[in-house]
């Protein structure tokens, strides 16, 4: 049985980006209520902050198209690009270590990154959705290897 999973970051380990956004609204409210934009100045900072929220918006969808993380029956994946993709795997065989890193809000929020370190390559897997779930399934297709590579 040959199953795929792949994996995106979730939108929601973003949240510091909607978090500044939101920050910058309020900033861009109060610069104009109390400046009117009347000098240069102003002008080009408003235009300036108006760039950077939309720079924030765009970070987390342009993540999600350009990485998607791979599980497969023999290696885990990471796939990066847009139009030429790279792709960088481990196989189980070689896989040294995993571990999930949450910080408070992400255990709140249930996300987390992932990394699987091999005996050349590390892959971190951002922002993912249930950490411990996707740890779990890594970890039921690594024991087996592991233990028979063991009994050699």
């Amino acid at each position: 049985m040959n199953k795929t999973m792949k994996y995106r970051s979730t939108r929601i380990s973003f949240i510091q980006n909607y978090i500044l956004i939101l920050l910058l609204v309020v900033f861009l409210f109060l610069l104009l209520h109390f400046t009117h934009l009347q000098s240069p100045i102003w002008i080009i900072t408003f235009y300036s902050i108006i760039l950077i929220i939309l720079a924030l918006l765009i970070e987390p969808e342009f993540t999600r198209v350009y990485r998607y993380y791979v599980i497969e029956e023999n290696d885990v994946s990471v796939v990066e690009g847009l139009f030429a993709k790279k792709r960088m795997s481990i196989p189980y065989e070689k896989v040294t270590d995993t571990s999930v890193s949450m910080t408070f809000l992400s255990r709140v929020l249930n996300f987390g990154n992932i990394v699987v370190t091999g005996m050349r390559n590390n892959i971190l897997m951002k922002g993912i959705k249930d950490p411990y779930e996707v740890y779990k399934n890594l970890q039921a297709k690594i024991f087996p290897l592991k233990k028979a590579a063991k009994r050699k």
